[in-house]
């Protein structure tokens, strides 16, 4: 049986700019503890090495200290009789990197660093042959399908492809670029016993033999959850893939809607501390090891409290110090203020004016017009059905508008 550990898109040397100094520093220590981890797993598992797919840096400038760091961890693999096969990614240094030079004399170590598609016949350290066909960037912005002239397997051996590439139909974010894509499709069709993938920030098997192992550790907030990589095991034609978390540091974000009850900052603060906690209890991780991001929707009289961002910083403050959590982002654009419609329409004021036309769908045929020809309302192919639309938005429209114009005694 041959088993290797499958990792991507490490990003070693990513600078976290949008975080303060001491967050920024548990975040790139906990990625180089990551990375010790998984050096560590391979080694006390045994396994054949580890496959890198891509971007294990995250740019060219690399520091001593990482490079002291990465030939320290990778030469523990390779002394170790263990392989290594990585291929470079759209981030990493290419052929810039001159410290991984030395390793390339360590016949343990594969580095596919350029746009050539190579196969490489290796021998397990049980005795059993196998192959392992791969490709890197020979710049970062390769668009090239490279993967399409990859060999189809045409032996009894295992064959391991090694790409890192963009595939359509994968679960990605929506940010992330194409690189290398390539159909799901097309790498079945080459038979291989397992393909890794890297790019795709996300873990997921794609089907039973092809995966991404996404990122060894969330780098923003985006990336939630456990991270780490695959154990792949190749036996007598049976490929089992099995999730292993290797992260120290993890981001999450929580969602809620504000009770409509609270009426103090103390009673948000306690409601926020009770939401933190619940998701605490739900992770893997310590809190002082976690991220959090919190999202408040819904309508709350204390819509206004948020435009004092020194009090709420205080407050968040304060919730750190409740719950322990390393670091806490509060997200309040989509509150709306509480507000009495029916009250309002009764004075005479234009924004009573305007929430009787809304109410009422009395639009003069000028400003209809105009409304319908709004973006929202293009894709609409008859005026009824558009008009039908804009009664259906009524209550958007009139909360827009009381946002917009309406000041409360705490906005002054």
């Amino acid at each position: 049986m041959i088993q290797l550990l499958h990792i991507s898109d490490v990003h070693l040397n990513a600078g976290y700019a949008n975080k303060n100094e001491n967050v920024r520093h548990k975040l790139r220590d906990g990625l180089t503890k990551a990375v010790k981890n998984a050096v560590d797993y391979t080694l006390e598992n045994h396994l054949e090495g580890i496959i890198i797919a891509g971007d294990f840096f995250d740019h060219d400038k690399i520091s001593f200290k990482d490079e002291f760091f990465v030939l320290e961890q990778f030469t523990r693999i390779l002394d170790n009789n263990q392989k290594i096969f990585y291929v470079s990614g759209n981030h990493d240094p290419m052929s810039t990197a001159e410290f991984l030079q030395n390793l390339r004399k360590n016949e343990n170590f594969y580095h596919f660093a350029d746009d050539e598609i190579r196969i490489e016949s290796v021998m397990s350290r049980e005795g059993q042959p196998y192959k392992v066909v791969a490709v890197g960037h020979k710049s970062k912005n390769e668009k090239r399908n490279l993967i399409k002239n990859f060999p189809i397997k045409s032996d009894q051996d295992v064959w391991i492809g090694i790409g890192h590439a963009s595939v359509p139909s994968a679960l990605s974010t929506s940010d992330k670029e194409n690189y290398m894509a390539v159909a799901l499709s097309q790498i079945e069709s080459l038979n291989y016993d397992y393909f890794a993938l890297g790019h795709i920030h996300i873990r997921q098997k794609l089907t039973q033999k092809i995966a991404y192992s996404g990122n060894i550790q969330g780098l923003n907030i985006k990336e939630t959850g456990a991270k780490g990589g695959i154990l792949v095991q190749l036996d007598s034609g049976v490929t089992h893939l099995e999730d292993v978390n290797f992260n120290t540091i993890g981001w999450i974000q929580i969602e809620s809607s504000i009770p409509n009850t609270l009426s103090s900052l103390h009673e948000l603060q306690d409601f926020l501390v009770s939401c933190i906690m619940e998701s605490i209890d739900e992770s893997q991780l310590a809190a002082r090891q976690l991220i959090v991001r919190v999202h408040l929707i819904g309508k709350t009289i204390l819509k206004s409290y948020f435009e004092d961002k020194s009090d709420i910083e205080y407050m968040l403050e304060m919730i750190k110090e409740k719950t322990g959590i390393l670091s806490l982002e509060l997200k309040s654009d989509k509150l709306r203020r509480i507000v009495e419609i029916e009250s309002l329409i009764n004075e005479q004021t234009v924004l009573s004016q305007m929430i009787h036309r809304i109410k009422e769908n009395t639009y003069e045929p000028e400003l209809l017009n105009k409304l319908l020809n709004l973006p929202i309302f293009t894709s609409k192919d008859e005026t009824e059905d558009r008009i039908e639309y804009i009664k259906q938005m009524q209550e958007i429209l009139l909360e827009e508008v009381v946002e917009r114009m309406v000041v409360s005694k705490n906005d002054y």
